[in-house]
């Protein structure tokens, strides 16, 4: 249960972060955008191996976990205003 909620906000995070950075370029703050691109590459890492995972292992549980997790970040990107 604990890799559900790890691929669930590890990939949450992943699709926030994406739109957000997104948004630093759009901005041209070079350096938010750098580091933001640090965090999604390391939550993207997480978040893909686990998926895959619990893909190749048959565990569709953290495969919905990882779909839904996703839907819900570009959900609250479009409702946070950050």
């Amino acid at each position: 249960m604990l890799e559900v909620a790890i691929v669930f906000a590890a990939q949450l995070a992943l699709v926030f972060l994406k739109h957000l950075n997104i948004r630093k370029i759009a901005g041209q703050k070079v350096a938010h955008a750098v580091c933001i691109t640090g965090a999604i590459q390391a939550v993207w890492l997480v978040a893909s191996a686990l998926g895959i995972k619990g893909f190749l292992d048959g565990d569709y549980t953290i495969v919905a976990a990882y779909i839904i997790g996703g839907m819900v970040g570009s959900y609250l990107q479009f409702k946070l205003r950050v």
